[in-house]
């Protein structure tokens, strides 16, 4: 495995931790902060996973010299089981 498909997999994990381990939950979220190292890189990773982004507060955080996005994604139960459940 590469670095990136080892992070697919530890979050898809994780996932399946939350959805088990949390009493009913409807859907998981994140938030990705265009201040990171690659916030494009993480963002296209959960998308693969399955999540979509459903909000975006644009130049939300204020960081050495400039302004980045704070990007808001989840995923319902049942999209991230229809599309994992093999």
């Amino acid at each position: 495995f590469d670095g990136f498909t080892l992070q697919l997999v530890a979050i898809r994990s994780f996932l399946l931790l939350h959805w088990f381990l949390v009493p009913h939950p409807d859907s998981s979220s994140i938030r990705v902060y265009g201040n990171q190292c690659r916030p494009e890189r993480a963002i296209a990773s959960y998308r693969k996973i399955g999540f979509q982004e459903v909000g975006r507060r644009r130049k939300a955080i204020p960081r050495e010299g400039a302004e980045h996005d704070l990007v808001f994604m989840d995923i319902l139960d049942g999209e991230f089981f229809a599309l994992h459940s093999r």
